[in-house]
């Protein structure tokens, strides 16, 4: 699991440029999640990108 979490890191997705634009709006007001592309904000985007992209390959997550 952790390789294959890996592998879609490293590839592209057709939905970065709609999370990255939720990932900025996810809790504004949270010191974690403020920063544009902060820890916080780039901790959420590998998550979701990662949980759309196997979402997507296997038809469930």
């Amino acid at each position: 699991m952790h390789e294959q979490y890996a592998e879609y890191m490293r590839g592209n997705s057709p939905h970065e440029k709609v999370i990255r634009r939720d990932v900025s709006r996810t809790y504004p007001e949270h010191e974690f999640f403020r920063e544009a592309n902060g820890r916080g904000q780039t901790s959420l985007f590998n998550v979701m990108k990662g949980m759309v992209d196997v979402s997507a390959n296997n038809r469930h997550f």
